[in-house]
């Protein structure tokens, strides 16, 4: 028995990057342009992760560097 393998649809693709189910389903996109507007994109759960690291960060510097002063 062979194996197949079943291609993603544009809209797992949308699901597994954190955007909206139709997110790119546009009048008269192809799901090659659907594709392609996904593979140019960032995975919107990632970035959210990213940023909040990054505001974390940001603000027990700022209150290290209110307790160095004081």
């Amino acid at each position: 028995v062979g194996l197949l393998i079943r291609r993603l649809t544009p809209l797992e693709c949308e699901r597994l990057q954190g955007f909206p189910d139709g997110w790119t389903n546009i009048p008269g996109a192809s799901d090659s342009a659907r594709y392609k507007a996904l593979g140019n994109s960032v995975a919107i759960p990632c970035v959210e992760f990213v940023m909040r690291g990054i505001a974390i960060t940001l603000k027990l510097e700022k209150e290290i560097t209110v307790l160095m002063i004081a």
